[in-house]
């Protein structure tokens, strides 16, 4: 209870790494780290295990974790102070309505790991991977950005490899095997299952 007041507390005087209004930034990004850099965007960040770890193993980058609970937040941004790491952003609230507000061919990555699946085809339309949400990644990448999508669910996969392909996206399909994983997908590889990965690249021309 009390992480989560602290971190209600984070609304009416954010610290310096909490954006409550990404659309200031639009186009401008830099200016939130005080530095020219690549940029990377985790969509749905949890709790942040596998985004402190990236900007760890990726300090020349700038990075931004999306997320709509705040107390995941509060918990991903002292994960990021104790292990002294200071270039990661957070934003909290619809994590595809603040990726939004970024500027055509702004983000350089774009991380995705374990949207739920929406399994039956009714709700088709609310997978991550649908094509509106395909063409939204698709203008805030720059030319030869990447985005790097992993699920546990073979279904999906298949989907979004279709959706990514008719999108004008290059995949490569892999599970990188030296990554940084999740606490979900750790428990899912423990049980014997699998993981399905692929990276779309948004061509050059």
């Amino acid at each position: 209870m009390a992480k989560k007041q602290l971190a209600r507390d984070y609304y009416s005087a954010p610290p310096y790494d909490v954006i409550l209004r990404p659309q200031t930034l639009a186009g401008a990004w830099q200016r939130a780290f005080g530095r020219p850099a690549p940029l990377h965007v985790e969509i749905g960040m949890g709790l942040g295990h596998h985004l402190i770890g990236f900007a760890a193993t990726h300090p020349d980058w700038s990075h931004v974790g999306l997320e709509l609970k705040m107390h995941r937040i509060y918990t991903a941004r002292h994960m990021a102070l104790r292990q002294g790491i200071r270039n990661v952003r957070f934003v909290p609230g619809d994590a595809l309505k603040a990726l939004d507000t970024f500027a055509d061919g702004e983000v350089d990555h774009l991380t995705m790991l374990f949207p739920d699946p929406w399994p039956e085809p009714l709700d088709a339309h609310k997978r991550l991977t649908a094509p509106s949400y395909i063409a939204l990644y698709r203008r805030v990448l720059a030319p030869g950005g990447r985005m790097h999508f992993r699920t546990d669910d073979p279904d999906l996969f298949r989907y979004s490899m279709e959706t990514f392909t008719q999108a004008g996206f290059d995949l490569t399909i892999h599970v990188p095997v030296a990554r940084i994983t999740t606490a979900f997908e750790r428990r899912w590889l423990s049980e014997g299952r699998g993981i399905y990965g692929l990276d779309a690249t948004k061509r050059r021309s």
